[in-house]
């Protein structure tokens, strides 16, 4: 995918859907997302895998059709594939969030979400 942003869909406990736009980079047919363990997304998708994604505007806004999918946090060494990859993809920008990141905290929680259709 050539686009900018993902909206990812992902589902409370009562089964309402939660839409996040997200950074997001794909690698031999696998889209692979940023976060924070302690997110609601992250938290969400442990307890349930199943998502809906779509290519979007950086507010979210969907610009086609949903695409049913699954996503599971990554293991390290996939993370850390993945985190490289996002940083070539959005360059400067994504070095400048990490940079602001690492002095409002103290641990680096980062998990990559490995999503596959």
């Amino acid at each position: 995918m050539a686009e900018r942003y993902l909206v990812i869909e992902t589902y409370r406990k009562n089964g309402d859907p939660v839409r996040t736009p997200v950074w997001f980079v794909e690698h031999q047919g696998i889209i692979y997302v940023r976060t924070n363990t302690d997110t609601g997304k992250a938290k969400r998708i442990r307890r349930n895998p199943h998502v809906r994604i779509a290519p979007s505007t950086g507010r979210g806004i969907p610009k086609s059709d949903w695409i049913e999918a699954e996503a599971i946090v990554a293991g390290e060494g996939e993370a850390k594939t993945a985190f490289s990859l996002l940083k070539t993809k959005y360059g400067i920008q994504y070095r400048l969030i990490r940079f602001i990141h690492w002095l409002q905290t103290t641990k680096d929680r980062s998990v990559a979400l490995r999503i596959r259709i």
